[in-house]
C-alpha cells in the first residue's frame, strides 16, 4: 500500500489518536472526544470492538474506532407513561454506564419530536445534535 498500513491501535497509540481529535476539534469547531478505549489491563473495553490506526511512512495520520452504541427504543407514547418511566430510564443509564458505555442515542420520528423534547429530551438533559452531525447508516453487505 506504498509504505501506509492498517494496524491495531494499542494503549501507547492513545495520546496520538487524542492530539488527531483535538487538531480536528480546532480546525473544525467541534468539541468531540475520544472515548475511553483500554481498561486497567490494556484490552479494549467491550464497548470498542475495534480500534485501527491508519499509517503513512510509520506516522499516525487517522484513527477509527468502532464503538458499539446503546439507542434507546421506546413504545407507548403517552405523559403519563413517560413520567413514570423516567426514573426507570435513569436508573438503566447507570447500570449501562457500569458495563462500560458512555451514554446512549434515542432516534426520534421527526412527527413526534417537539412533544418527545419536551417530555424526556428536556427532563433528561439530553442534548439534540441533530443539527451539529449528520446519520449515516451502512448495513453489513453495504444495501440501504
Amino acid at each position: 500500500m506504498n509504505g501506509t498500513e492498517v494496524q491495531n491501535i494499542t494503549p501507547a497509540d492513545v495520546p496520538e489518536v487524542w492530539a488527531l481529535c483535538n487538531r480536528d476539534n480546532e480546525k473544525y469547531g467541534t468539541d468531540f472526544a475520544v472515548p475511553r478505549l483500554f481498561d486497567e489491563d490494556d484490552v479494549l473495553l467491550p464497548n470498542i470492538p475495534l480500534a485501527l490506526k491508519v499509517l503513512d511512512r510509520g506516522r499516525i495520520v487517522q484513527a477509527h474506532i468502532f464503538e458499539r452504541q446503546v439507542e434507546l427504543l421506546t413504545y407507548g407514547a403517552g405523559a403519563r407513561g413517560t413520567a413514570l418511566s423516567l426514573p426507570g430510564i435513569l436508573c438503566a443509564e447507570r447500570l449501562l454506564e457500569q458495563m462500560g458505555y458512555g451514554g446512549f442515542h434515542a432516534l426520534v420520528p421527526l412527527a413526534r419530536v417537539r412533544q418527545w423534547d419536551r417530555a424526556v429530551g428536556q427532563r433528561l438533559n439530553m442534548e439534540r445534535d441533530d443539527g451539529r452531525v449528520a446519520h449515516f447508516y451502512r448495513p453489513f453487505g453495504g444495501r440501504a
